[in-house]
């Protein structure tokens, strides 16, 4: 299970990892790695860049490290850039999520869909609240992408669904494209994937599940106001 915790977290104003955000008495780190091990994962990937020693620093006192590799970006290069500069240390297949997400979505059900369509990369969707500061896809009838839309938007395109920054990858859906992007600042959703879609078929897997980008003041507070009355299932 790969994560992606680069993030300097500017939009939450916080001098410290994102990842590292508490929810009640558990830090969204904890709470991945804990939904990660409910579903079999055993090894974990951490993906760092913007004060890696702090998170390092946390898992060591929390005594956490097991099974856990830590890559450090050199740079700023993107959450694709990272991925791809940590290419050779990806499993043959692997889960991906971004470290400001928090979710308790069923990830056997979103495995099954991996399996059952045979692809190399799907990602997950759903109707959210913030369509106007996410990134947006249209999807066909097979369930595949047809069109990303970025934001900022100037309109809402219709039919559309929310990119939850959830995904699955077959490690080699990346291979061509690592020879001639290596150590390049790149963002995965944005310059990656719409390049990929060419070629290959990218699923979108649906859910109602509960999933939020925890990015945002506003999107913190209103996760530990469902906390606080008991309203996440």
């Amino acid at each position: 299970m790969v994560i992606i915790c680069g993030g300097i977290g500017s939009r939450l104003k916080k001098n410290y990892p994102k990842i590292l955000v508490k929810i009640k008495k558990k830090t969204i780190l904890e709470y991945q790695l804990e939904l990660g091990k409910k579903y079999g994962y055993k090894n974990f990937l951490l993906l760092t860049g913007y004060k890696s020693k702090i998170i390092e620093d946390f898992l060591k006192k929390k005594k956490l490290l097991n099974n856990i590799n830590i890559i450090k970006d050199k740079k700023i290069s993107g959450t694709g850039g990272a991925l791809l500069n940590a290419y050779n240390y990806l499993e043959k297949e692997f889960f991906l999520i971004y470290g400001d997400i928090f979710t308790n979505m069923n990830l056997e059900k979103m495995h099954f869909f991996f399996k059952k369509k045979n692809c190399e990369a799907s990602l997950v969707i759903n109707k959210n609240q913030n369509f106007h500061d996410s990134n947006l896809l249209t999807i066909n009838k097979s369930k595949t992408i047809n069109k990303f839309f970025f934001y900022p938007h100037k309109k809402i395109p219709q039919n559309c669904y929310s990119n939850e920054a959830i995904f699955m990858f077959k490690k080699k859906f990346f291979k061509d494209f690592k020879k001639s992007y290596l150590n390049k600042k790149l963002d995965l959703v944005k310059n990656i994937l719409p390049i990929l879609n060419i070629k290959k078929k990218i699923y979108a897997f649906k859910t109602k599940e509960f999933i939020i980008d925890c990015g945002t003041p506003e999107r913190l507070n209103s996760l530990k106001n469902k906390f606080i009355n008991r309203n996440i299932n």
